[in-house]
């Protein structure tokens, strides 16, 4: 874990921020937004206060996303160990169908 600017950042934890109306259901079927936050490829997190989704998820469900950073992120370690790199990109495909898949639990339509 470390900090900058107050905030905490650990290393490796991957998430999700999902907001949804209140009166969402399973059936409600609603459209979902999706925001991957620039960053500049660095440090930041979409856990950050400024990117609350509470304002937009009036009549739609809003999803943000951590994925890895910096030299965990993007740098591959080639031959002899195969690491192709670019982890943070994979990190954000593996966010985008976790959503697909399960977005309908939180009233969100995955069509």
């Amino acid at each position: 874990m470390f900090t900058q600017q107050g905030l905490y950042y650990i290393l490796y934890s991957l998430s999700l921020n999902v907001w949804a109306p209140a009166n969402a259901t399973k059936n409600s079927s609603l459209p979902v937004k999706v925001w991957i936050y620039g960053g500049g490829g660095y440090i930041v997190s979409s856990s950050d206060p400024l990117y609350n989704g509470c304002a937009i998820a009036t009549n739609a469900i809003v999803v943000s996303m951590n994925y890895r950073l910096g030299p965990l992120g993007w740098l591959t370690l080639g031959a002899p160990l195969n690491f192709t790199g670019n982890y943070g990109v994979l990190d954000v495909l593996m966010a985008l169908q976790w959503i697909q898949e399960n977005i309908a639990s939180f009233g969100g339509n995955n069509v």
